[in-house]
C-alpha cells in the first residue's frame, strides 16, 4: 500500500471518531435546545458538519477500495456526474453557483475504470471549484463539467470562473497536505491536501493524465483529465 494509501487510511479512521464525539455532542445540544430554543441553530450546524465528514469519509473508502479494482461493468458519465453535483445542490443553490453540464452528451460511455473511482476523480474536482466559489463574493459564479470521448480517451474537464491559482501554487497543488482552500465562509470547510495528490495517482495508476490547462474564456481554472477507453 502506497503512502497516500496509508495517509487516506488514518484520515479516514480519525474523520470516524471525530464523527463518534460530534454525534454525542449533538445528541446532548438536541435535549438541552428542548428548554432553549436558541440552541436549534447550534444542532442544525453540527448536523449539517455529520453529513459532509460522512460524506468524505464515504468518497475516501470507495476510492482507495476500488485502486486494484479490474473487473469494470459498462457506465454513463452523465448520471455519474448528476450525482455528484446533486449530492452538494444545497450549497450550489444557497450560493447562486451555476453548474453547467449541457455538454456532455448523455449517451456518453465512461472510460474502463470502476465507475466509484471514475466518480471519486469529478468528487475532488467539482468540491475542489466549488470550495472556492462558495468563498468568493463575486457575483457570477460558474462552473463547468465537460466530457467527451476522442481518439480511444474519454476527456473529463472541471473549470471554474473564480480567482484560478497562481503560478507559485501550481507548482505545489499536487503536494500531499497542501490545501489553498480555506474554511472561512465556506460551508464545505477548507481542504486536507489529499484530494488532488489521490486522484493524481489514481489516474496515473489507469495510464491517464491529468494536469492544470489553460482555460477558454469565461473561465480562470480548468483541470483536464485523459483516461483510455480500453
Amino acid at each position: 500500500m502506497s503512502l497516500l494509501d496509508v495517509v487516506a487510511g488514518f484520515m479516514t479512521h480519525e474523520f470516524q471518531a471525530a464523527l463518534m464525539h460530534l454525534e454525542t455532542a449533538a445528541n446532548k445540544i438536541r435535549v438541552l435546545a428542548k428548554k432553549d430554543p436558541s440552541l436549534n441553530g447550534e444542532v442544525d450546524s453540527i448536523d449539517s458538519s455529520i453529513r459532509y465528514f460522512t460524506g468524505y469519509i464515504d468518497y475516501t473508502k470507495l476510492f482507495v477500495s476500488c485502486l486494484h479494482l479490474t473487473d469494470v461493468k459498462p457506465y454513463k458519465v452523465f448520471p455519474t456526474v448528476m450525482h455528484v453535483i446533486s449530492t452538494f445542490n444545497k450549497f450550489q443553490v444557497e450560493r447562486d453557483v451555476e453548474v453547467d453540464v449541457s455538454e456532455i452528451d448523455k449517451n456518453l460511455v465512461a472510460p474502463i475504470i470502476p465507475a466509484a473511482m471514475y466518480q471519486g476523480i469529478i468528487h475532488n474536482l467539482y468540491t475542489n471549484a466549488l470550495k472556492v466559489l462558495l468563498s468568493s463574493s463575486q457575483i457570477h459564479k460558474m462552473i463547468s463539467i465537460q466530457s467527451w470521448n476522442e481518439k480511444g480517451k474519454n476527456i473529463l474537464q472541471v473549470l471554474d470562473n473564480g480567482p484560478g491559482i497562481a503560478p507559485e501554487v501550481e507548482r505545489r497543488i499536487w503536494d500531499p497536505l497542501y490545501t489553498t482552500t480555506s474554511s472561512g465562509n465556506n460551508p464545505l470547510a477548507s481542504g486536507m491536501g489529499l484530494g488532488l495528490p489521490l486522484v493524481r495517482k489514481v489516474v496515473l495508476a489507469r495510464r491517464g493524465t491529468i494536469e492544470l490547462v489553460t482555460p477558454p474564456e469565461g473561465f480562470n481554472t480548468c483541470f483536464r483529465v485523459e483516461l483510455p477507453l480500453e
